[in-house]
């Protein structure tokens, strides 16, 4: 895996969070192991039960947030006008509601496997 650098939180950037939860994900292999390793040698086993929650309450914080960086994005444009806004409030609507279903659906499927 290429090395990169872990991205901090920051309290004054709303993005942040976004940014840090995508480059965690970008190394969850890593994370995974370097976390497992640590557990084996502090004998926490609770990690392993866990870790999974984490990474799955992580991918669907970033998919409720990237609609809002993308409509964030647009009005902040230099070109940006007023008049961007109501398509853009019906796009974070709409995606919204995709990010809404598809979680249903999943949740769904997770309660017919059990």
């Amino acid at each position: 895996m290429p090395v990169r650098c872990l991205i901090c939180d920051s309290p004054t950037r709303w993005n942040s969070t976004l940014l840090m939860f995508d480059r965690l994900l970008q190394q969850e292999k890593a994370v995974n192991e370097y976390l497992y390793d640590r557990g084996a040698r502090t004998a926490s086993a609770e990690l392993g039960i866990f870790l999974p929650r984490y990474w799955t309450l992580m991918r669907n914080a970033c998919r409720l947030m990237r609609p809002f960086e993308e409509v964030t994005n647009l009005v902040s444009r230099t070109e940006g006008t007023i008049s961007d806004l109501i398509p853009l409030v019906f796009f974070l609507e709409r995606a919204l509601r995709r990010v809404l279903d598809q979680a249903v659906d999943e949740r769904e499927e997770e309660e017919e496997e059990l």
